[in-house]
């Protein structure tokens, strides 16, 4: 989940104006900010995807999450200033604010500049805030990012068939040229051998039965056999 964690420093806020109740996390994305160098403290809205500006998330004074103020009250002769506190935007918790309000902390975009701020809310419903932070850009997570274990798997995969492809062609051309061999060897060369289909196929004349005898004659006289 994409998400940024903010660093609010020590002594930025004080009590003088009443105890501090809770913090709000503004955050909008830098291309839709507005000119203005603190969000606008009226605009108590929970945050969409969209990421208009808005309250990402509601801090007690603790700057823990949706637990309400355990402060005593006491004399604000001494200020006392708020400590280091860490607020996280884009976490998915969500969080009420001082007026029971549910308010998402929708999972920031990865890859995008966002700008944040933080409101202290006294108890006489007083907001104070800081300016917007300077751009911050999320992370590229490694479901948007290219799967280079991947890629390589399928590289080396691509490879070792073609690998096995080129084996096999080579083997089936040597094991063909080793069987013509083998053919051409067991072939006789015989250059007085009688063409028997062509023998076969030699015509001979057609004698009519009234002149066999005539023929007959004819083959006695031109015979050296003796018939």
């Amino acid at each position: 989940m994409t998400g940024i964690t903010i660093i609010l420093p020590a002594n930025t806020f004080n009590d003088k104006n009443g105890p501090i109740q809770f913090y709000a996390v503004y955050v909008v994305k830098v291309a839709q900010k507005r000119t203005d160098t603190q969000p606008d403290l009226t605009r108590n809205v929970s945050c969409t995807p969209s990421m208009d500006e808005c309250v990402a998330a509601w801090y007690n004074e603790q700057g823990v999450a949706n637990v309400p103020s355990t402060r005593k009250k006491r004399s604000y002769d001494n200020p006392v200033p708020n400590p280091e506190l860490t607020f996280t935007v884009g976490d998915g918790t969500i969080t009420r604010s001082p007026w029971n309000q549910n308010f998402p902390n929708q999972p920031l975009a990865a890859d995008t500049e966002y700008v944040v701020a933080i409101a202290a809310k006294t108890g006489n419903d007083q907001l104070v805030s800081t300016n917007w932070s300077t751009p911050i850009r999320t992370v590229l997570t490694p479901l948007s990012a290219p799967n280079v274990g991947l890629i390589a798997g399928l590289t080396v995969a691509c490879i070792v068939i073609v690998i096995l492809i080129i084996g096999l062609v080579y083997l089936y051309l040597k094991r063909r040229k080793d069987r013509k061999k083998d053919d051409s060897a067991t072939t006789l060369s015989n250059p007085h051998a009688i063409d028997m289909e062509r023998r076969q196929r030699k015509k001979t004349k057609v004698v009519q039965l009234s002149e066999f005898l005539d023929v007959l004659k004819v083959m006695k006289a031109d015979s050296d056999f003796k018939f």
